[in-house]
């Protein structure tokens, strides 16, 4: 095979590690090349460090620990999303069966996070979603972060409709 074929390779944190994520989501850091992923009712996220100068690659997994994911839960909804322009990886924990999430942010691939502050309306019960990107002109008064964090959960409504 010659050294310019593309190959695929599989990539599994240690035994032990995020074996009971259920939906799990990653993201990407274009910055640094680190990989973060998160699932689960994890307390922690993963930050995988990729060496490609030997093939296959190989990888170094980081236990991340969360700052308000311990919250004790029922249930939960794990998502994690990178931001491509900056970096900043969020990472949000639907408290399941409340009207709750939290959320924690790191600029430095989990080496730190802060908590956020909160997500205005009422969370949902299930499926939460974030997105991140650019404000559309002008930039709002008071925004603190270059781009829009954009969160979103299915709060369950039921129609209850009559038919016509």
């Amino acid at each position: 095979m010659p050294p310019t074929t593309p190959r695929y390779t599989n990539y599994y944190p240690p035994a032990g590690v995020a074996e009971s994520w259920g939906e799990p989501s990653i993201g990407v850091n274009w910055n640094t090349g680190n990989v973060m992923t998160y699932g689960g009712l994890s307390t922690y996220a993963l930050r995988a460090t990729f060496n490609d100068n030997v093939s296959p690659a190989s990888v170094n997994w980081t236990q991340t620990p969360l700052l308000t994911a311990s919250l004790p839960r029922a249930a939960g909804d794990p998502i994690l999303v990178t931001d491509k322009d900056t970096g900043r990886t969020f990472v949000s924990q639907l408290q399941g069966l409340t009207p709750s999430a939290t959320m924690d942010y790191t600029d430095d691939d989990g080496a730190t996070y802060v908590p956020t502050l909160g997500f205005g309306i009422g969370a949902g019960i299930d499926h939460q979603t974030i997105g991140v990107g650019p404000f559309h002109a002008p930039l709002p008064a008071g925004a603190v972060y270059r781009n829009a964090v954009y969160y979103c959960a299915q709060e369950g409504v039921n129609s209850g409709g009559t038919g016509a």
